[in-house]
């Protein structure tokens, strides 16, 4: 798994998705919720987002997944972090073209987990009714600005 990772990584993978039920299903042993959670270990430590859901285009599906099922539950913290970093990416490519992947983020940040977190900072302080304090930023400016714009509302 590690190898695949650092594969994808290498040409430009900043993310992994998970589809927990079919991934490690019931009644099917210990293997699929072993593999399910040695890769979202790995997504962790190698700085990677995870984007988690059901797949609902195969019948006999779940409508939703259980995050409190005990294959799931320690995982919560990742999939939530990697929401806000994803939102925060939507948010900023569109405001000012400095989403996770830019020039921008690569040269601020050259570790997948340092752009993680900002990016998980910045989408956890934003909302919907506050995206427009990210209007107007400038062409290139530094991380602290962009976390001071998103402040700007909790003062």
């Amino acid at each position: 798994m590690r190898e695949l990772l650092e594969v994808g990584m290498s040409t430009g993978v900043a993310a992994i998705n998970v589809i927990p039920d079919r991934t490690y299903g019931t009644g099917v042993g210990d293997e699929k919720p072993e593999n399910l959670r040695r890769v979202l270990d790995l997504a962790a430590e190698m700085g990677l987002l995870v984007v988690v859901g059901t797949e609902m285009n195969s019948p006999g599906q779940r409508l939703v997944d259980d995050f409190t099922s005990p294959e799931l539950r320690g995982f919560v913290p990742l999939f939530i972090e990697s929401a806000y970093a994803i939102y925060a990416h939507s948010v900023l490519q569109r405001k000012a073209r400095l989403g996770y992947a830019s020039d921008w983020a690569r040269q601020q940040f050259p570790d997948m987990t340092s752009r993680k977190g900002f990016f998980q900072t910045v989408g956890g302080r934003l909302e919907p009714r506050l995206e427009h304090l990210l209007d107007g930023l400038p062409q290139d400016p530094l991380p602290t600005d962009v976390i001071a714009r998103v402040e700007e509302d909790l003062s």
